[in-house]
């Protein structure tokens, strides 16, 4: 996806969000946190994404990933996930994919055991 269609995609979901449109209508991803908590049903988590709270309950949706969470939201980090994707998928607990790393595996949900600023699939197992 090029840069001007991923910002169209976060513009379409930003505005979709504002308007109060459930998750599932908002185009593309990320999708911006919302302003309330939300629980861990599926239906806040779409099929074939990565769903990340923070400890506010604040909630962000990925299919590309993100070098800082903060930009959608979660100001302080994420430290809980759900990974509705068919891959591995690594978490930093910097920005811009540095510090330490983890990965959250295909169906894995729930605490990371650590706070994380940046997310993306993994290439063929590797976080990099």
């Amino acid at each position: 996806m090029s840069m001007t269609a991923s910002r169209l995609v976060a513009t379409l979901t930003t505005m979709a969000c504002a308007l109060a449109l459930p998750a599932a209508n908002a185009i593309g991803s990320p999708a911006p946190a919302r302003s309330r908590a939300v629980s861990a049903a599926a239906e806040n988590c779409p099929e074939d994404t990565f769903c990340v709270r923070d400890t506010q309950g604040h909630y962000a949706h990925y299919r590309a990933g993100s070098n800082d969470v903060r930009a959608q939201g979660l100001k302080g980090g994420a430290v809980w996930a759900w990974n509705r994707t068919q891959s591995t998928w690594c978490i930093w607990n910097q920005p811009g994919r540095s510090g330490d790393d983890a990965k959250v595996r295909a169906g894995q949900q729930g605490p990371t055991g650590m706070t994380f600023f940046a997310l993306k699939p993994a290439v063929q197992g590797i976080c990099w």
